[in-house]
């Protein structure tokens, strides 16, 4: 990726960022924005406001491809100091309900994960499988369970460390013997992990 591409994309960011706060962005900016970051190569985006920093952000996402993450990063390395904004490489935790839809045969289909449970398990390179019990409810959606899992979990943790520290995401509908007793809260998973 050029330094050159990169800086112009920062220059545009820089001129128009008025226009990208996410209180009043509009169609217009939205389809520019997106075309200068396909530009960069192939990632999405998002906007919105970080409770946390008190800023508004930008997300430049690898959407879920390990490998343009080092390249979101390398976008990232080039951005400006705007007062009142940050800038990620990758979507941030959200701050949520932990409460999603997922598009399904044309039918929007909430998901809760606050009514599930999960048991973690850690590993010696600091990687992280983890199986999350749902309910069986959601048995017509098991063709699903990869992208409900993983939406989930990328809402929580922050879609940079699902990519490199998440091994596995399995949704099951009871815990396995060894896990029984074992199982916690999913809200609890940010603060098992990340704090």
């Amino acid at each position: 990726m050029e330094s050159n591409e990169i800086k112009k994309f920062w220059d545009w960011v820089s001129v128009n960022i008025n226009n990208l706060n996410p209180s009043v962005i509009n169609d217009e900016y939205i389809d520019a924005l997106d075309d200068k970051i396909k530009e960069l190569g192939d990632f999405s985006w998002e906007i919105g406001y970080d409770n946390i920093k008190s800023k508004n952000f930008l997300a430049i996402s690898p959407e879920g491809d390990i490998d343009l993450l080092e390249d979101s990063k390398s976008i990232l390395n080039e951005s400006p100091v705007i007062e009142e904004w940050i800038f990620y490489s990758a979507k941030p935790p959200k701050q949520w309900k932990l409460i999603f839809n997922l598009l399904i045969d044309d039918q929007k289909v909430q998901f809760n994960a606050s009514e599930w449970q999960y048991v973690l398990y850690r590993y010696e390179d600091n990687v992280y499988d983890i199986v999350v019990k749902v309910p069986k409810s959601y048995e017509p959606y098991e063709e699903y369970f990869d992208q409900i899992g993983y939406i989930a979990t990328e809402g929580e943790l922050g879609e940079a460390f699902v990519l490199e520290y998440i091994n596995d995401i399995d949704l099951v509908y009871e815990f396995n013997e060894r896990e029984l007793g074992k199982g916690k809260d999913f809200v609890h998973l940010k603060t098992e992990i990340l704090l």
